[in-house]
């Protein structure tokens, strides 16, 4: 089964010549469930716009995300001289008005411009076995 969702449609397949780019594969969805849950989301968060992402998310990526599941920012994870830190992505600090947009004060700086809170989710969390069934 896949997962519609708008931008992305359901198809049951993954037929050469479709439009993959606009499916959502239940791995996924799945990861993105077991994320929410882990990460204590509302329990009738919906897991789609993180899967829709995480599908297509470049290594070493990151967004924030609220309790609902919404995506709110962006950024990425930078090493230099072997020490990697996370900034907010150029957009997101605008948005948002930040005054310092590495990781950690720019998810607490959208929670308080949101009046809510806020978590980062990494790509890197879409790996390994998916533990909900579709």
């Amino acid at each position: 089964m896949w997962v519609s969702t708008g931008k992305h449609k359901a198809s049951p397949e993954r037929a050469e010549g479709s439009d993959h780019e606009n499916t959502i594969h239940p791995y996924y969805i799945s990861k993105a469930q077991d994320i929410l849950a882990r990460m204590h989301f509302d329990a009738d968060a919906d897991p789609t716009q993180l899967a829709a992402w995480a599908q297509d998310a470049e290594k070493g990526t990151f967004v924030y995300a609220t309790s609902d599941g919404m995506i709110v920012g962006h950024g990425r994870y930078t090493t230099t001289s072997g020490v990697t830190v996370g900034y907010a992505d150029r957009e997101t600090s605008q948005r948002y008005g930040m005054v310092a947009n590495e990781a950690s004060f720019a998810r607490t700086q959208i929670g308080h411009a949101l009046g809510r809170p806020v978590v980062l989710v990494k790509a890197s969390q879409f790996t390994g076995r998916a533990t909900h069934r579709i």
